[in-house]
């Protein structure tokens, strides 16, 4: 495979081994984003017989084709090794955004400023609009608390200054 499509390959069985190292399924356009190299990567997973497509209750689905893959491959192992630290915060994200646009997409749940700073360690083009989206509305959330917390610094001078002159 030409180099993009070889990055494009270890992104997308990343995303098919779950945090517990175990085969996850997941919708085509769950696993794959706007980037014609992960298309063609797929495919290519496909036609080699390291990735199957098969029928779920949802759709079809994508998987790893055996749990053997993940635990006696050793370029898999490698990447999964690597990558343990980021799948970890991706995981994470996922679970945040999963539960924050079931709570509405309100402000509840929404990501602090340390965990943000993790999710910038994550590859945008990695991440779907849900998760993209979520960390927006952090982002947006957070800039909002901070003009709060400074105009309410700001103001307690003046309002000791017109409580002064008052009395």
């Amino acid at each position: 495979l030409p180099p993009p499509q070889r990055l494009a390959v270890r992104r997308l069985l990343m995303r098919l081994v779950t945090i517990e190292d175990t085969r996850a399924s997941l919708p085509r356009d769950e696993l794959i984003n706007a980037d014609p190299a992960q298309d063609s990567a797929l495919e290519a997973l496909v036609r080699g017989r390291l990735v199957v497509v098969r029928e779920a209750q949802d759709g079809t689905v994508y998987e790893i084709a055996h749990e053997a893959l993940i635990r006696n491959w050793d370029t898999l192992q490698r990447w999964i090794t690597e990558e343990r630290e980021t799948r970890e915060i991706y995981h994470r994200l996922e679970v945040a955004a999963v539960e924050w646009q079931r709570l509405g997409s309100s402000n509840v749940g929404l990501w602090t400023t340390d965990q943000l700073v993790e999710g910038d360690r994550l590859e945008p083009s990695n991440l779907r609009p849900r998760e993209l989206g979520f960390l927006a509305a952090s982002r947006v959330h957070l800039r909002r608390v901070r003009r709060l917390k400074w105009l309410t610094i700001g103001s307690i001078p003046a309002i000791l200054f017109v409580g002064f002159v008052v009395l």
